[in-house]
């Protein structure tokens, strides 16, 4: 089967778990069945350098007519089209034609896109979650008015859908009125890279290079509205009054441009000397901060899985999180959990986990059992079996639509 991958949404460093997604999920995707399965991967100028993928079975098409012309000019050997115009390659709207002539049996949009429309072959796109159907009030009005128009017609068109947490899932089906069978729920796991680097910090050193001290909460995530930083910081207000000095709150993630509005509500609230901003840290660095910290604390008001979550269980760092969407779907008893809307609650939950006898041990130790659930490997090879699912119901279809 020959498999065409579209990766030209992929803005590296800009799209956040996304990207860990596929760059973890691909490599091992590539790895299955590699004398039946052939992947084109489509990425484009601002991407292809990032892209790197070592076997026999994979050819990278960079759609700038550059470098890659040649290549794709042998792929369509078989055709007597002309290919070498460097406007065939320079937007999604022409990758349609593309896909078509080199002989492409499945197409699969892993970025939530489904490009190019109407391509005739059988489709998989992955929507990690539909965020907006729910909080509308957390989008700018063309950023919700792009969603409304593109996601909900892409789920129809593709043959299969993939989602990363039964949460998300049943939410495709209700909002979307998808088929129970064309939606499937592949939970995701922790970033490869994690522990990789050869410069994985100690917590000590950590604490050294951050000017942190003493015992503090952690909570790594983007200065976006359904973070919940606000209520957080009411909450840790609430906790500051009843035990000062006890314990810090230490936030990282990009800001995006959002920055002075945190920094203002911290010194309305009083808490600039227990509050550390680091923004957005290096990802050798996460593993030392979570170590360090006395637990992660995760107030996000919607998730369509929650990377944070599984990194704190693989640091043996205790979780107290919120008890809303997909959060206690990926946790399982692994977390104190509280209502995220309710600073009292919040900090009740910090202060239980932080006095209660064998608390914060405990949900370590079920934290490294519930992360056995996740790996890349079962991510890649469910992933196929999706993709296979497809490739057979497509063929399925077209078989029926010419015996009408």
């Amino acid at each position: 089967m020959r498999i065409g991958i579209n990766l030209i949404p992929l803005w590296p460093g800009k799209i956040g778990g996304m990207e860990t997604y596929i760059r973890n999920m691909l490599p091992g995707l590539f790895s299955l069945n590699g004398e039946k399965n052939e992947y084109l991967v489509f990425c484009t100028d601002w991407n292809a350098g990032t892209l790197h993928f070592e076997a026999d079975n994979i050819r990278k098409l960079q759609l700038d007519g550059g470098k890659n012309a040649s290549l794709i000019k042998r792929l369509l050997r078989k055709t007597s089209s002309k290919v070498g115009q460097r406007d065939l390659f320079s937007s999604q709207a022409k990758l349609a034609g593309l896909i078509q002539e080199l002989g492409v049996d499945l197409l699969f949009c892993p970025l939530i896109t489904l490009e190019p429309r109407g391509a005739g072959l059988p489709s998989v796109i992955t929507i990690p979650d539909i965020q907006h159907e729910y909080h509308p009030e957390f989008f700018t009005e063309e950023d919700l008015a792009n969603r409304k128009a593109q996601w909900k017609s892409a789920c129809l068109e593709a043959t299969r859908v993939i989602t990363i947490s039964e949460y998300s899932r049943q939410c495709l089906l209700d909002r979307y009125q998808l088929a129970a069978d064309k939606v499937h729920a592949i939970p995701l796991a922790v970033d490869v890279g994690f522990f990789n680097s050869p410069r994985n910090p100690r917590s000590t050193d950590i604490r050294e290079k951050y000017q942190i001290s003493g015992d503090y909460a952690f909570y790594p995530a983007n200065l976006w509205r359904h973070k919940n930083h606000a209520t957080l910081l009411k909450a840790f207000g609430i906790f500051r009054r009843r035990h000062p000095g006890r314990l810090r709150l230490v936030f990282s993630g990009f800001q995006h441009g959002k920055e002075d509005e945190l920094n203002e509500l911290v010194r309305e609230l009083d808490l600039e000397v227990d509050v550390k901003i680091l923004g957005h840290v290096p990802l050798e660095d996460l593993p030392g901060l979570y170590r360090g910290a006395s637990f992660l604390v995760f107030p996000s008001l919607f998730e369509g899985f929650g990377f944070p979550l599984i990194e704190a269980m693989a640091c043996d760092c205790p979780i107290v999180a919120s008890d809303v969407t997909s959060i206690p779907e990926v946790t399982g008893d692994a977390a104190l959990l509280f209502n995220p809307y309710d600073p009292e609650d919040i900090a009740q939950a910090m202060h239980r986990v932080l006095t209660e006898t064998g608390l914060s041990r405990s949900l370590v130790e079920r934290g490294r059992k519930r992360l056995r659930l996740f790996s890349w490997d079962k991510v890649s090879s469910q992933t196929l079996e999706v993709l296979v699912a497809a490739k057979e119901s497509g063929a399925k279809a077209g078989k029926e639509s010419t015996n009408v």
